[in-house]
């Protein structure tokens, strides 16, 4: 089965993450492997020919690589919020601009909330582009606590008598 193993491990490879989530992940998908070449062996193939089968049922290598690295890619930035840990107080990192900006004021209210009981958690990155930052960062609450109020109406009082 240490094909099974190379074919897991080959999707994760270039993806730099050494995580217990990520060795639990691995371990769902050789199990997953393992347990459909148990049933086509039982189905009279031999162990190669399930491996190779199992494989091709799996899926596309590349296309799973991929859509691991989008996953993680979307799970990095949804934790990527202001504070000590922050990802733009790393050495060489580049100052938040526009697109954090944003991102930090759309999660403005989630943010608040752990910022409460996580004092490493800031609801504004200090290490910013500043006003571009600024613009996001509005532009961000806004969309996520309330808009622009264009769906407040008028209303029509009749005081004629």
């Amino acid at each position: 089965m240490q094909r099974i193993d190379e074919f897991v491990n080959s999707m994760y490879e270039h993806l730099n993450i050494n995580d217990h989530d990520v060795e639990e992940l691995k371990n769902e998908m050789k199990t997953h492997l393992i347990d459909t070449v148990k049933d086509l062996q039982t189905q009279g193939k031999s162990e190669d020919e399930s491996i190779e089968i199992a494989i091709e049922r799996f899926g596309d290598k590349k296309q799973l690589h991929t859509g691991l690295l989008e996953i993680f890619s979307i799970m990095a930035n949804v934790f990527a919020v202001a504070g000590q840990n922050s990802k733009y107080k790393l050495p060489d990192a580049h100052p938040a601009g526009f697109w954090a900006g944003f991102w930090h004021g759309l999660i403005v209210p989630i943010t608040f909330i752990i910022s409460i009981f996580n004092l490493k958690v800031r609801i504004y990155e200090t290490n910013n582009r500043g006003r571009l930052y600024d613009f996001g960062f509005i532009i961000g609450i806004t969309c996520s606590i309330g808009g622009s109020g264009s769906k407040t109406r008028l209303i029509d009082i009749n005081l004629s008598l």
